[in-house]
């Protein structure tokens, strides 16, 4: 008899004889390897913050609207308005039952530091994860030779493209939700049921897209643990989910006669040619695991939701693996390959391979990934840090102005917007923006922080502020550029 786990409260009676390894090979998997990992995505999500390389408009948007509800400002999020709409409302993009939460967090801790350590804390989370759901395959498999397997997916997802970008890109609502996908999942293998709703019910919180991971979720429940029932309850009531969000609450916040912005981003047959090259490099820097034996198949079909919904989407990001896009997928594709790995693994053939020809396999696999995947690894971020004076005066520079008064509304440029988010009016700085007149304003502009306006350097940046008639310049310390309006009284 499995005794009674912490993910479920029913009991688990599949064999499973002798545990696998010595002590000290479980603790490496179970412990000591995924520690390692967490140390490495936090130090290079801090320094990713630090360095002024994180995302500048999302990850800034998401340190707003948190501060705001915290604040008691509801769902305001000024950021919007540089979009050329008038919509100052989180809920006419999307919907997450994170913010009230991470509010409570960030009213204590106003600073983009908070949110990089939730982002990286439940990014780690992941690979603590992926070896109990190896060793729940196993056991419905009859196996307890797992740790190889586990070791094996812990470094497939490290160097994985779909996921790492996700890393980088922070920080969005669906990549904090990714580990109650693979909570819910080990729930289905111990059959509690219990446990894999309350996952489900987590990861739905997330954002409206994860409800499209939880569809996913129900087909697995379906087609692998054989749960019938609960899958196509899950199914229905979280396509239910998403749609009453995306056509009916979200639009239902809309204000402009253009309505809701994703109505017009859905065009199945645009961008054919890099859509099926998104699918190739899905499944090849996962290195076709997931087709590998019938249950590998069966919970592959589990990706087809968010498989889909990329597809219709004439967005690029989501069919490409440069933003975030990818991290719900990622963690249903490891489920699939581990699935694949079983099935490899217990063929008569593999029995034959030498241990070394296996191993020299999977370093040549990685090695591959990881150079596909390279510009993304937080590994990379670490290797590159470097804390020069010049970065460290910016720091120092940023904070003298972090309380400048609410009444002003602050333009930082250069991926500057995190740092100055935790207040109400807030609006990200466009080059366009840099000929217009300014009132009741505050503008920052970094010397050697590079601009997310492509073709616009600093220096242009700089001129059009020096020539704007409606600003002054109030310091200059060699790093950032400091400008007010000059109908204001500040500083």
């Amino acid at each position: 008899m499995h005794p009674t786990s912490s993910l479920g409260t029913m009991q688990d009676t599949r064999p499973f004889n002798a545990l696998p390894g010595t002590p000290w090979q479980r603790a490496c998997i179970h412990i000591v390897i995924p520690s390692i990992f967490l140390a490495i995505i936090f130090c290079a999500t801090l320094y990713q913050i630090y360095e002024f390389k994180s995302n500048d408009f999302d990850f800034a948007l998401f340190n707003n609207i948190i501060w705001n509800f915290a604040q008691g400002n509801g769902w305001y999020a000024s950021l919007y308005l540089d979009q050329g709409v008038d919509r100052a409302n989180f809920l006419t993009d999307h919907i997450s039952f994170y913010i009230p939460i991470l509010g409570q967090l960030i009213k204590v801790f106003p600073s983009p530091y908070a949110l990089g350590v939730v982002h990286a804390a439940l990014i780690s989370l992941s690979y603590f994860l992926v070896p109990l759901l190896v060793r729940e395959i196993w056991r419905d498999g009859k196996r307890s030779d797992y740790l190889t397997t586990a070791l094996f997916l812990m470094l497939t997802l490290f160097v994985y493209k779909g996921y790492n970008s996700a890393w980088r890109f922070q920080t969005h609502m669906t990549t904090l939700s990714t580990p109650f996908i693979l909570c819910a999942l080990i729930a289905l293998h111990r059959n509690s049921l219990r446990w894999a709703v309350i996952w489900c019910f987590l990861l739905c919180m997330g954002q409206e897209r994860s409800a499209i991971a939880a569809c996913g979720i129900g087909m697995y429940a379906f087609l692998v643990t054989k749960h019938p029932r609960f899958g196509v309850c899950l199914c229905g009531l979280s396509t239910a989910y998403f749609f009453t969000v995306v056509k009916i609450i979200i639009p239902s916040f809309q204000t402009q006669a253009n309505g809701y912005i994703y109505n017009t981003l859905i065009s199945p047959l645009s961008f054919v040619d890099e859509k099926l090259i998104y699918l190739l490099n899905l499944f090849t820097y996962m290195f076709f695991m997931p087709f590998a034996g019938k249950q590998a198949l069966k919970a592959t079909i589990s990706t087809l939701p968010l498989i889909a919904l990329a597809l219709i989407s004439n967005r690029t990001g989501m069919f490409r693996f440069g933003m975030h896009y990818q991290d719900l997928i990622s963690m249903l594709l490891i489920a699939a390959s581990g699935h694949g790995l079983l099935y490899i693994t217990g063929q008569p053939w593999f029995a034959r391979i030498p241990r070394y020809a296996a191993v020299s396999v999977a370093i040549v696999l990685l090695a591959i990934s990881i150079k596909y995947a390279r510009h993304t690894l937080p590994l990379q971020a670490i290797t590159r840090m470097k804390f020069t004076p010049e970065l460290a005066q910016l720091n120092d520079d940023i904070k003298k102005y972090l309380n400048v008064p609410a009444h002003l509304t602050v333009y930082p440029a250069n991926k500057l917007s995190a740092r100055f988010a935790f207040r109400k009016n807030i609006e990200a700085l466009r080059f366009p923006r840099t000929q217009q007149p300014f009132q009741q304003s505050a503008v920052f502009v970094a010397y050697n922080v590079s601009t997310e306006d492509t073709g616009f350097s600093n220096e242009m940046y700089i001129k059009n502020l020096d020539a704007n008639p409606t600003l002054r310049l109030v310091e200059d310390t060699g790093e950032l550029r400091v400008y007010t309006s000059i109908d204001s009284n500040y500083p």
